[in-house]
């Protein structure tokens, strides 16, 4: 995208009697080239109704100043820092109840037992503790 100068002077535009006694304004020939780069600035915006998302500058740019921010469509959200979780694995990380996702060694520990333990947990703790002895 071409950058645009200001206009090339705020002076007034000199103003002419035309034979017929009308008046108009007389662009000098800076004015008329400053008109001619906006006309070929425009002009992709003139042939297809839209300027190309590619020749908007996106300097300064910040996600909060797009309108529509849809999460699924971002990129590279899963990276080595972040990582994203599916709903299931959010709520099963979140529910205080059991999880294949995660688990302290502390709650593999017997001696943080509470409560009471099965009958079929003592029973493949024995079988178990015979196999590794």
């Amino acid at each position: 995208m071409s950058n645009l100068s200001p206009p090339p002077s705020r002076d007034k535009l000199p103003v002419t009697k035309d034979q017929g006694g009308k008046y108009y304004a007389e662009f000098p020939f800076a004015w008329q080239k400053w008109f001619s780069s906006v006309q070929e600035l425009l002009a992709p915006v003139a042939s297809s109704g839209a300027i190309l998302w590619a020749s908007v500058s996106k300097l300064g740019s910040n996600l909060t100043d797009l309108a529509t921010r849809n999460h699924a469509d971002l990129q590279n959200i899963n990276t080595a820092t972040y990582t994203h979780l599916s709903a299931t694995n959010a709520t099963d990380l979140t529910d205080a109840g059991d999880t294949t996702l995660h688990y302290h060694a502390t709650d593999r520990d017997l001696a943080n037992a509470t409560g009471q333990l099965s009958l079929d947990h003592l029973a493949a703790m024995k079988a178990y503790a015979a196999r590794h002895g």
